[in-house]
């Protein structure tokens, strides 16, 4: 069986809007194909961990296994995707973490799960590590951003990653990334 796992991004959930939309879709336009997501911790490195332990069991699950990544979640979906040899789906992905994370050092508190942390640098140099072992995998990847995105440069996604095998980049939007789900079919034809 073919599972597409969500990825979540920072301070989101399994419950987020994109994720039900694509366990929605799927369940009314591809039966065949099953939906995994689970809750991630806020503390960035220890998400990675916990999503790729995931992955593992999906792939002893599974017969195929397909990453859809929004923002942090993006990020993991492009290394794991990488890693795994795996196709992948990067929604206004966060390709540099380690310099979004100073803007949000501090207190923070999951509107989703209630979960509260205090995020400090810690998990910079393990990011660095985690992306400085994966040799990128551009022809997997489908990228998709949009310009209006208000919380990440979306120039700096498309410059790393123009030569993905699906590069999509639209005028306007926003970070939670708008008409999300009319991508779905195009994007689970890209994983087919």
């Amino acid at each position: 069986m073919h599972t597409i796992f969500y990825i979540h991004g920072f301070l989101s959930s399994k419950n987020a809007l994109k994720s039900l939309e694509t366990k929605e879709y799927l369940e009314k336009c591809k039966p065949d194909i099953a939906f995994s997501s689970i809750d991630l911790p806020a503390y960035p490195d220890k998400a990675y961990v916990l999503a790729e332990e995931h992955l593992i069991k999906l792939l002893n699950e599974s017969s195929k296994v397909s990453l859809i990544g929004s923002s942090l979640g993006g990020f993991f979906s492009m290394c794991l995707a990488s890693k795994y040899n795996l196709k992948a789906a990067l929604i206004n992905p966060c390709v540099n973490p380690w310099d979004l994370i100073p803007k949000l050092l501090g207190h923070q508190v999951n509107p989703f799960t209630g979960e509260e942390v205090d995020i400090t640098t810690s998990s910079i140099p393990v990011l660095k590590e985690i992306y400085q072992s994966v040799t990128l995998k551009k022809e997997n990847l489908a990228l998709y951003l949009q310009r209006g995105d208000e919380v990440l440069d979306y120039k700096v996604a498309y410059k790393l990653l123009a030569e993905a095998a699906v590069v999509h980049l639209e005028n306007g939007g926003n970070h939670h990334y708008e008409h999300f789900a009319t991508l779905l079919p195009q994007i689970v034809t890209f994983f087919e």
